[in-house]
């Protein structure tokens, strides 16, 4: 989950408590599973060392295929 720049830290604290409680459902995990998905928690901070990670990687993916949107 993603929320918009300077969204101030309580607020993203409470995003982040509300997602994990909701994973931690069931039903939820299924569904996701059933598409696809694993579950997977976690706090605001792991998010964004794993989503910064991901995006340096992929993006020199990117720019070294010459992949450009359309």
């Amino acid at each position: 989950m993603l929320a918009p720049a300077n969204t101030p830290r309580p607020i993203i604290d409470r995003l982040s408590h509300e997602t994990n409680a909701a994973l931690q459902e069931k039903e939820l995990q299924e569904i996701l599973a059933s598409q696809g998905a694993s579950v997977r928690g976690g706090t605001p901070d792991q998010f964004k060392t794993y989503f910064l990670a991901e995006f340096n990687k992929w993006g020199k993916i990117v720019k070294s295929a010459g992949i450009t949107a359309e």
